[in-house]
């Protein structure tokens, strides 16, 4: 009769194990998800900021040769860079708005959103 009521109270013991092994695989492969995506995104987000600097370098270097047909060309190079100052300020003082809220934003999103109906069927 003890052989009978440990056959079942085993099974359930191995069921629950194998649920929290299933459970703990799940989270490292979420995790995994997620850290792929971020740093995709942040290599992304490198490769777009090193070509936009060089698109920035070439844009300036044509707006001073521009500017350099109606003023001095000792002043354009002075006002090309105080268009710089003010962008730079601008930035500075926006920081909050436009760089560290979509941030924060988009690092909630992923890693407080919980997965969808259609991951869990599968």
């Amino acid at each position: 009769m003890n052989q009978k009521s440990d056959s079942p109270l085993k099974s359930l013991v191995d069921a629950l194990a194998r649920l929290v092994t299933l459970y703990i695989e799940n989270a490292r492969l979420t995790a995994a998800e997620k850290a792929t995506m971020l740093i995709s995104v942040f290599a992304i987000a490198m490769l777009a900021l090193m070509l936009s600097v060089i698109v920035m370098i070439f844009l300036v270097m044509g707006i001073a040769t521009l500017l350099e047909s109606y003023i001095e060309p000792f002043w354009t190079y002075f006002i090309v860079a105080g268009v710089f100052i003010l962008i730079i300020a601008l930035i500075v003082l926006l920081r909050i708005p436009l760089i560290y809220n979509p941030v924060a934003r988009f690092i909630s999103k992923l890693l407080l959103t919980p997965p969808n109906q259609n991951q869990q069927k599968s």
